[in-house]
């Protein structure tokens, strides 16, 4: 899961009158994709999204700066991380795949708004009130916008990320709502739809293996520390073992292990 907005700010987007994707820097996001980014010639999926992510910003508290904004995406983002340590933690969570195979969900790889689905279903978030919760997912269909325009401007898919922007707006509608019964069905559907998002994910079986060599990688360290110097030599090491995507990458990034899994892994055994 990346952590941040990459393609557009939505604190600098929705807070100008005109119509387009501004980025971090305060600059139109994609100059080169005249067709998303442009201030005069959107698309009408484009003008979609930007409408989406505008009702999902003008529906969050009132933010004064853009530190503002990122420091409470920042709070979220934490809650997230957090949520996903939990999540981690059970072994009734699982999902049959295309080939008819059951899985337990690689947590670590699941998107803000899969692991905020997820949660909502399984009451993991019982201590936290309904208007924490209601944040918490119009930030997921801001996430997801931003996955939705990476997605148009690579010529990847899009829908997804689209479909699950919309999605999110909606878990918000009914929270907002105060319909406990909606709130049930939708709780429910969006558990359904996050498992079945990453069902789909065709080297799912192929992270999961991965993630264990490299746990086993990782203990064997433990057991001999003069293996690697540091943290950096043993992921890219390990990144080095594994399958590769279409475009050439570790199936496991060397982020993901110095910042998410060796961290988790040293907490667990101390």
């Amino acid at each position: 899961m990346k952590a941040g907005f990459l393609s557009y700010h939505p604190f600098l987007t929705y807070t100008v009158d005109e119509k387009y994707f501004i980025g971090a820097n305060g600059r139109p996001t994609f100059s080169g994709w005249e067709s998303v980014s442009h201030p005069t010639d959107m698309n009408r999926d484009a003008l979609d999204l930007w409408d989406l992510g505008k009702n999902a910003f003008d529906a969050l508290p009132k933010f004064n700066s853009k530190d503002e904004f990122d420091n409470t995406y920042e709070s979220n983002l934490q809650t997230i991380n957090f949520l996903k340590q939990e999540l981690s933690k059970r072994s009734d969570i699982t999902f049959v795949n295309s080939n008819g195979q059951k899985l337990v969900p690689d947590f670590d790889n699941f998107e803000f708004s899969d692991v905020a689905n997820i949660a909502w279903e399984l009451g993991r978030l019982n201590s936290l009130d309904f208007n924490f919760l209601a944040v918490l997912f119009l930030f997921s269909c801001l996430q997801e916008v931003d996955n939705a325009i990476m997605g148009m401007c690579l010529e990847n898919d899009a829908i997804s990320a689209a479909i699950a922007a919309a999605n999110a707006y909606a878990n918000f509608q009914s929270i907002n709502s105060g319909n406990e019964g909606l709130q049930k069905a939708r709780a429910t559907l969006a558990k359904h739809a996050a498992l079945r998002r990453h069902a789909t994910d065709p080297l799912l079986i192929e992270k999961q293996i991965a993630k264990v060599f490299i746990r086993e990688c990782w203990e064997e360290w433990q057991k001999k520390p003069d293996r690697y110097e540091t943290q950096s030599k043993f992921a890219i090491d390990v990144t080095q073992k594994i399958k590769t995507n279409e475009n050439g990458d570790p199936i496991i990034s060397f982020d993901t292990i110095i910042k998410k899994w060796i961290p988790l892994w040293s907490k667990e055994k101390k």
